[in-house]
Order: structure tokens, then C-alpha cells, then sequence
């Protein structure tokens, strides 16, 4: 079905979209707020440089396999619209490595980011750990529902799928 194949297109560039804009808008950040002048109090509340470090480093380690698996879904889709039974594979592996990207990003947060915001006094912490659980399932939808449809559809072969094909021969 061709519209598989521009799905895993369209997602796969969104992915090297999403992907350039968040590793550009942390190299930003983080340049800027290297130095940029936090009033004392701040500095009473949370610790700046761990936090910046904390997320800069997570987000700049993890963010840039985006573009592998971006650029698969692009690859698999164009193999699929081109009739190559290859894209098989290379569907498999973006969405495999798309679900483990998720898992691995998910384990990340709870173990790097969720105990230094419980720290903080700014939220309480049985709200905390409620919004970062209910954001994980809300992401989890956007990150792992293609891929795994892609899987489904693929084992299937794709061509049972097919609501398109009319049977009219012409």
C-alpha cells in the first residue's frame, strides 16, 4: 500500500526535523545559559550547572540516533513505493530501534531527570512523578504507534491491507 510508504516518508522527515530543532535549540540554550546571570536565590532553590548538565547531556547523547532512525523510515518507504522487497528489513529496524529509542529515552528521564526535579521544592512530589507518567503515555502514542503498525504491517506483508485496490481492472 503506498500510503505506508509515504507515512514512513513524512514520519521519517518530521524525525529529521524534530531531531535538527531540538539538537540545535540545545546547543543554543545551552551557550546561552552558560552564562547567563542567575540571581542568588535561584541558586538557593536548584542547582543550575548540574541541571543544565543533566538534561544538555541526556538530550545531546540520545537525540542524535533520531537521525538513524529517521533516515530508515525515509529509506524503507521509498524502497516500498519502488517495489523492493528490502524495505522489509529496513522497516523492521526503524521501528525496532524507534520503540527502543523511546524505552531507552523513558528509562533516561526516570533515572536522570525525574530525581533531580524531585529535589527541587517547587512541586510537590507525588504531582511530579503523576504529570512525568502521564507525559511518557502521551509520548509513548506519538513515538510508538507508527512504529508499531509499521511492524504489524509488515509481518502481514502489506498487501492484505490493501483497501485501495478495487478488483477493476482496466
Amino acid at each position: 500500500m503506498k500510503a505506508v510508504s509515504i507515512i514512513s516518508i513524512v514520519y521519517g522527515a518530521l524525525g529529521l526535523i524534530w531531531a535538527t530543532v531540538i539538537s540545535v535549540v540545545i546547543r543554543v540554550q545551552e551557550a546561552f545559559f552558560q552564562h547567563f546571570p542567575w540571581p542568588p536565590e535561584v541558586y538557593d532553590v536548584m542547582d543550575i550547572p548540574a541541571m543544565l548538565e543533566t538534561v544538555y547531556g541526556m538530550i545531546g547523547n540520545i537525540y542524535p540516533y533520531l537521525f538513524l532512525i529517521a533516515a530508515l523510515y525515509i529509506v524503507s518507504g521509498i524502497l516500498y513505493l519502488a517495489g523492493k522487497a528490502s524495505y522489509k528489513t529496513i522497516a523492521y529496524a526503524a521501528a525496532i530501534l524507534n520503540i527502543v529509542w523511546y524505552v531507552v529515552y523513558m528509562i533516561l528521564v526516570q533515572v536522570e531527570i525525574v530525581p533531580f526535579l524531585n529535589t527541587l521544592e517547587l512541586f510537590p512530589k507525588n504531582l511530579l512523578g503523576i504529570l512525568v507518567i502521564l507525559g511518557m503515555i502521551i509520548n509513548a502514542v506519538f513515538y510508538c504507534g507508527y512504529p508499531t503498525f509499521l511492524i504489524i504491517f509488515v509481518k502481514k506483508g502489506g498487501k492484505e491491507w490493501d483497501t485501495l485496490d478495487t478488483g477493476y481492472k482496466s
